[in-house]
């Protein structure tokens, strides 16, 4: 039986697979998005692409990298003697960086820079913290924000403004404060640093920056009004109603239900105004990756090392240590050697761009080892080569590979070959090589670099492979063969594990081989799944029509291998995010169509008398409180009111969300934060409750067992004397002081 060999989603795990998770997660917040765009005019060439022969990842590179860091964080004593580093050398979509990372069983220390030294991200994490109870005020910890600024980017501190400032969530417990550039007085909001710090302790937890060094900022003056540019971003088909999706669960039986809503969106996805001659853009290209690879702070090519300082720093000997490895270790053309002068390996000829990454990984026995991974491709652009036939050959080879840097065994390797023949004429190549004689090449290339995993697996699928089609009938033309050999373990199969390899039945060469195998067996077990269930995550920013400097590839159909300069220009833009209007309201909502939960700004006139003032404040800073000037103490608390509290505590809809009750007796509010915390079933048993309140006689049946146990949590307690008092009403300042009970239960017992 044929099958599909799809060795793109293969190289895809290749490269992902082997990261460490501490970068992973680090790069992963950066949110870096390419958005297609158009040609502009006024061009200036760049620089040339990464030079192949450039050598990042080098002692001395690590050393002056290492010094750089350091200069500007400080790294705990107890963290230095545990070092680990990766180097992602620069190509066309990425630039290249160090990956820093100091640990202990307790803690780690992220620190991500470019080749300029310039820090582009921070984290400090603390093992089984769990989550914290805020303790700070936002307003106390925005010096915090901006003094690590100034330590850890100095250079740019000047040119950054705070533009928002917010509470995350309580998983996350930090204030998150966005700064964004400006240049001549107006904003950049490309280049953004967000600074998270935490609110129970008052030390910055992350920093990222998507700050772009090297960038010319023409001094410009806006001709056009905002007034007159909107005009000019008017035309009847501007907006398209749409349908969208709503996905709300129901607080009763558990089930989502879907609603279709109507909602106006932009019909274009992107239209600015040039602020100075009136043109009206609807295109855009914006790859920050391109503009990260060929810009750098300085024309001069001392500039980086001129600002590394850090003379007074001394490496842990952990670091020392790693700088030595290193010297030990394959450099990264002796490594790329090793894949060109493999004879075993499907290259084509046009792979010529090459770069390389230093990573640091597990091998296959849970040991740390450091590898490169190679990546090579073909730079010719998409539209540069024609057929006889007078089409245009889209078909770009590519090959991926992982090298041992200690004792060069090859690891992973994967590379693509021409999939469509027919039609572009090209004569279809013919089979050469049998199944036996392909299964001989995949056994000798296994044996040389994994041979202790071949002796422990046997051979588990030998077939063909379908991967060349005719172009035009769709029908397979000729294929290669693939070879699975399984883990066996005590005479058992352990399919989990195996060594898998597919070679090309025209060349007789390896087009793809990896494989999964990992002494600690218990390491197989899939976790940190997504649930189902998780919420619709929706932005919170309003509607923002302003005057900006926008960003712009000047040319090329793919950016990513454009010749020409990027460019700024100045434009009136609307930035609303998400870019949706309810047809009914006329407010801006979400994607889905729900309205949007603005943060509200709450600030009164009538507590600063009040004992309970600092949790009021901290209560407004986490984006909760009442309307009015006045926070009123003795005001009764409505039901929604109190919804929306609970709901920022349990971070899911309140189980009485559909509760349309005006006010909330003491009785009825413990039965709803009983039910809230998963305890429903419980306080319902009859027979067993007792509360020990003097008028207990006067609660009711079926609110007795939440009044004991909301008791016993030390949530509600005696009114009065010993009463209860089950009937009367809450007030304002009894559910700010109720709000944070519920809040350091939930912390300490990681209750729901």
């Amino acid at each position: 039986m044929k099958r599909k060999i799809f060795s793109l989603l293969c190289c895809t795990v290749l490269l992902t697979s082997t990261l460490p998770k501490e970068f992973v997660k680090a790069e992963e917040e950066m949110d870096v998005v390419p958005i297609k765009t158009e040609v502009q005019e006024e061009i200036m060439p760049i620089a040339s692409a990464p030079n192949e022969a450039e050598k990042g990842a080098t002692p001395q590179q690590l050393e002056k990298a290492l010094i750089a860091v350091r200069s500007k964080i400080d790294i705990p004593e107890e963290l230095l003697e545990n070092f680990e580093y990766d180097y992602q050398e620069a190509s066309l979509y990425s630039q290249a960086q160090w990956s820093f990372l100091w640990s202990n069983d307790n803690r780690k220390i992220t620190v991500i820079c470019d080749k300029d030294y310039h820090i582009k991200s921070y984290s400090d994490d603390v093992y089984n913290q769990g989550q914290t109870r805020p303790v700070y005020l936002k307003s106390e910890l925005e010096s915090v924000a901006e003094e690590f600024i100034k330590r850890v980017l100095p250079d740019i501190a000047s040119s950054l403004q705070l533009s928002e400032s917010n509470f995350t969530n309580f998983w996350n417990g930090c204030y998150s404060f966005i700064y964004e550039r400006v240049e001549q007085g107006i904003l950049m909001p490309e280049n953004t640093v967000t600074i998270q710090v935490n609110a129970a302790t008052g030390k910055v937890y992350r920093m990222n920056s998507a700050f772009i060094y090297g960038i010319f900022v023409p001094s410009q003056k806006a001709v056009l009004t905002a007034e007159q540019a909107a005009k000019k971003l008017e035309k009847d088909d501007v907006m398209q109603l749409v349908y969208r999706n709503f996905y709300e669960k129901d607080p009763k039986t558990k089930e989502f239900k879907i609603t279709a809503k109507l909602v106006y969106i932009p019909k274009d996805s992107y239209r600015s105004v040039d602020a100075v001659t009136g043109e009206v853009y609807t295109e855009r290209i914006y790859d920050r990756y391109y503009w990260d690879i060929n810009n750098s702070v300085s024309d001069k090519a001392e500039s980086a090392e001129e600002g590394v300082g850090g003379s007074n720093v001394t490496l842990s000997e952990a670091e020392q240590k790693e700088i030595e490895k290193l010297g030990k270790y394959l450099s990264k053309e002796e490594a790329v050697a090793k894949i060109k002068n493999n004879p075993s390996l499907y290259l084509e000829d046009t792979l010529t761009s090459i770069d390389a990454s230093l990573k640091k990984q597990e091998d296959y026995w849970g040991n740390d080892i450091y590898v490169w991974e190679i990546r090579m491709s073909d730079p010719t652009k998409k539209n540069d080569i024609w057929l006889d036939s007078g089409e245009i050959d889209s078909y770009r080879a590519y090959a991926l590979a992982t090298i041992n840097a200690e004792n060069g065994n090859l690891l992973a390797f994967s590379s693509n070959i021409r999939s469509y023949y027919d039609g572009y004429g090209l004569s279809i190549p013919e089979k050469k090589y049998t199944m036996e004689q392909c299964k001989q090449t995949a056994e000798k290339i296994v044996k040389a670099n994994l041979n202790q995993l071949y002796k422990n697996s046997r051979l588990s699928i030998q077939e063909e492979g379908a991967y060349v089609l005719n172009r035009d009938t769709k029908k397979d033309v000729y294929g290669g063969y693939e070879f699975k050999y399984v883990r066996v373990n005590e005479g058992v199969d352990y399919p989990y594990h195996f060594l898998y390899i597919t070679v090309d039945a025209v060349s007789g060469k390896v087009l793809q081989f990896d494989y999964n195998w990992n002494n600690k067996v218990t390491f197989e077990s899939p976790k940190d799944i997504l649930s189902v269930a998780e919420a619709f995550s929706a932005y919170m920013k309003t509607d923002k029509y302003r005057l900006i400097y926008e960003m712009v590839n000047a040319d090329s159909e793919n950016s990513l291998q454009s010749s020409m300069t990027p460019t700024v220009r100045l434009v009136y833009r609307n930035d609303l995010t998400p870019a949706a209007i309810s047809p009914y309201t006329g407010e801006p909502v979400q994607q889905n169509g729900a309205p949007i939960k603005k943060t509200e700004q709450y600030s009164y006139n009538d507590i600063d008398t009040l004992e309970q003032k600092r949790q009021i404040l901290l209560l407004a800073d986490l984006g909760l409180g009442f309307e009015g000037q006045n926070f009123s103490k003795d005001q009764t608390i409505t039901a929604k009111e109190w919804i929306a509290l609970a709901e920022r505590i349990f971070l899911v809809n309140s189980n009485q969300s559909d509760n349309n009750a005006e006010t909330i007796s003491r009785q009825e509010l413990a039965n709803w934060i009983i039910q809230d915390l998963g305890f429903e079933k419980v306080a319902k048993l009859q027979g067993i409750y007792t509360t020990g309140f003097e008028d207990e006689g006067t609660i009711s049946k079926e609110y007795l067992g939440s009044v004991a146990l909301i008791k016993g949590f030390d949530l509600m307690t005696a009114k009065e004397g010993n009463k209860f008092q089950p009937t009367e009403k809450v007030t304002r300042l009894e559910a700010v002081e109720l709000f944070f009970k519920l809040l350091d239960l939930k912390m300490a017992s990681n209750i729901r």
